[in-house]
């Protein structure tokens, strides 16, 4: 079984999620989230580890290990089975947080239902990424160059081809929710997205985040040089 590194945010993961698939494991084990201060710097040096419990990922959600959600055009993206996961946050610099413009967001993402705000190197003003929603998805966008945080999954990787761009997208499992989430890149940009909810709605679930990545891939790219700080 391989190692395989996605990029991801640390708040992503819900944290009653996050709780319960450590309940589920029968693992006692602390779990701490990052505090990002809108308007304000954060300390530098931040260290996060947040750890979730292999147990809840141990049976393929009901019997199988890969799910498929079909586009409207043909292409079909591979959702595979997570066997668990460490997520590790660690900065050197100071960063800063502030709302992005509705006039931002449109020249980002168009009509897309997306909100959020921009985080930035207090060094050198650069901008480091997008943190925020698609609907009521969680979604992150890196800068080039830039990793905000890492995601290290348990499991194989199935790559899905979306209009030419190498999606990979897979899922776990959290007591009585599923959550499904996927990694791309839009010419230097990193994409995540993350949507969760409930077992019994997964078709759903899948369908809603397999659409909103085919929205996003259509915008062909994500010109984060274009936020100033």
């Amino acid at each position: 079984m391989r190692k395989n590194r996605i990029s991801e945010t640390i708040g992503s993961i819900d944290q009653k999620y996050v709780n319960e698939a450590t309940a589920y494991s029968g693992e006692a084990k602390a779990v701490r989230r990052p505090v990002w201060m809108k308007w304000g710097a954060i300390a530098a040096c931040l260290a996060l580890v947040a750890v979730i419990g292999i147990g809840a990922f141990q049976s393929g959600l009901f019997g199988g290990n890969e799910q498929i959600a079909t586009l409207d055009n043909g292409s079909k993206i591979n959702f595979v089975k997570s066997d668990g996961g460490v997520a590790q946050f660690d900065i050197a610099f100071e960063i800063s947080t502030r709302d992005l413009t509705e006039d931002e967001i449109s020249n980002l993402f168009g009509d897309l239902p997306v909100t959020g705000y921009a985080l930035f190197n207090n060094e050198d003003n650069s901008i480091l990424g997008i943190e925020g929603k698609y609907g009521d998805m969680k979604l992150l966008v890196s800068a080039p160059g830039v990793n905000i945080s890492d995601l290290v999954i348990e499991g194989e990787e199935m790559a899905s081809d979306v209009n030419g761009v190498s999606v990979n997208a897979g899922y776990f499992t959290s007591g009585k929710n599923v959550i499904y989430y996927a990694t791309f890149e839009l010419v230097e940009s990193t994409v995540y997205i993350e949507n969760a909810g409930k077992k019994d709605e997964n078709e759903t679930v899948r369908n809603d985040i397999a659409d909103a990545i085919q929205k996003i891939i259509a915008l062909e790219k994500i010109n984060l040089s274009s936020i100033p700080k």
